[in-house]
């Protein structure tokens, strides 16, 4: 979903979740979509909250580990 989620979306499609932005933006083959660094961005940030939650004992491993999007540039 964040492949495809729209550069500002709650500015360009404050009507739309961002789940329906995302499923528009795709549908429609925008080009100005979130780039393949903010992507990682957020699954880096999304790895750190899984980790913390491993080392707390919550969880027995992170699922997050690994996930990233390849860069086509």
């Amino acid at each position: 979903m964040l492949r495809w989620l729209p550069t500002n979306p709650i500015q360009r499609f404050p009507k739309l979740t961002t789940i329906q932005a995302a499923k528009m933006a795709k549908a429609k083959k925008l080009t100005s979509t979130l780039s393949a660094a903010s992507v990682n961005g957020y699954m880096t940030k999304l790895r750190t909250l899984f980790n913390f939650a491993v080392n707390e004992g919550w969880i027995d491993r992170n699922p997050a580990r690994g996930l990233r999007v390849v860069d086509p540039v």
